[in-house]
């Protein structure tokens, strides 16, 4: 999914979240980390879904992060 910021969001089956920024060409990597709790709550990624105030909410089948 691409947000206004030029953003493409891609979850994966069990290897977490990936962020690809299109203007600088750069990916972003998110995952699973026990001892950081705003960290996501699985790696794997079942639903992203953004608002209309541009709030990515990530479904893992850990809950919602």
């Amino acid at each position: 999914r691409c947000s206004k910021k030029k953003q493409l969001w891609i979850g994966t089956g069990e290897n977490g979240l990936n962020k690809f920024d299109i203007i600088k060409g750069k990916f972003s990597h998110y995952s699973h980390n026990p001892q950081n709790s705003n960290s996501l709550t699985d790696n794997s990624i079942n639903t992203l879904y953004e608002d209309d105030d541009s709030i990515l909410w990530i479904g893992t089948s850990g809950g919602i992060s």
